[in-house]
């Protein structure tokens, strides 16, 4: 809303410096700016062709104010405050880690940071190139970084060095090493699902309404077995709902497969 209204304050004073008789001086305008991501002087930069007459029957003189004190610029010098905010979100996931059967000793953390500049309230989240921040090197470091997000994010015509930098969130990930499981190489069955099926019951499908639809064990479905939809799969903990037009096949690996039914095949009235 502070965008629009500024916009059209302005529009409304170039409109009456249009009305100005060309033969008369070039009149000034006077703006005071602070924030650069809510003021109108990047608007009229980026949209130049807005304003034709900018130079010619008026120009703007620009009166930047401070906004914020100077000292905001430093590089901050608090490791501890931002490491032991680390250190604590590495110990809670190091014992989480250990809840699980997970090899704790083994992880390896990485950090983002949820940060934004003073004044503005785009936040953007950013990879920290340390995990600590053990000197000025690595500060510096991490507003490189972020400052290149922020800009590739929103734009660099927003960047507020004078604001400060904010930290308003930290992200700690962690992973870990895990061995690939081994799947099991199952004997292939024929693709007759029907000792599987336990029944049928009313079931409402697109297109068809409610159709009486053949249900199946999926303890009880081997490797090889189709099955065409529209079918019900029971498991102990899911239920698989294989639609019109659909295949439901179980591996060599005892996985279950939804896939697209071969057209000619679901045309002949496929195993169901």
């Amino acid at each position: 809303m502070r965008i629009t209204s500024k916009w059209a304050f302005l529009a409304g004073a170039l409109a009456v410096l249009a009305g100005v008789n060309a033969s008369q001086a070039q009149q000034t305008i006077r703006v005071g700016w602070t924030i650069p991501a809510e003021e109108s002087k990047y608007w009229m930069m980026r949209r130049p062709a807005e304003f034709p007459n900018l130079g010619k029957t008026y120009n703007v003189e620009w009166t930047q104010f401070q906004g914020t004190a100077p000292m905001t610029q430093a590089l901050t010098t608090e490791y501890g405050v931002f490491n032991s905010v680390v250190d604590q979100l590495a110990e809670q996931a190091r014992a989480d880690l250990a809840a699980e059967g997970l090899p704790a000793d083994q992880a390896e953390f990485s950090l983002e940071l949820d940060m934004l500049y003073g004044g503005q309230v785009n936040v953007k989240r950013t990879a920290c190139p340390v995990l600590h921040l053990r000197c000025p090197e690595d500060v510096q470091a991490l507003y490189d970084e972020f400052e290149r997000e922020f800009s590739e994010a929103f734009s660099p015509l927003v960047v507020n060095k004078p604001g400060g930098v904010y930290l308003d969130n930290f992200v700690l990930k962690v992973t870990v090493p895990t061995a690939k499981p081994a799947l099991p190489d199952l004997p292939v069955q024929p693709a007759d699902a029907g000792a599987a099926l336990t029944g049928k019951r009313p079931a409402w499908w697109p297109g068809q309404g409610w159709t009486e639809t053949s249900v199946y064990d999926a303890g009880a479905l081997r490797p090889g077995h189709q099955i065409d939809g529209p079918v019900i799969v029971e498991a102990p903990l899911t239920t698989v709902v294989v639609p019109p037009g659909m295949r439901y096949t179980i591996d060599r690996h005892g996985l279950g497969l939804l896939k697209a039914a071969p057209l000619q095949e679901t045309q002949n009235g496929g195993a169901r």
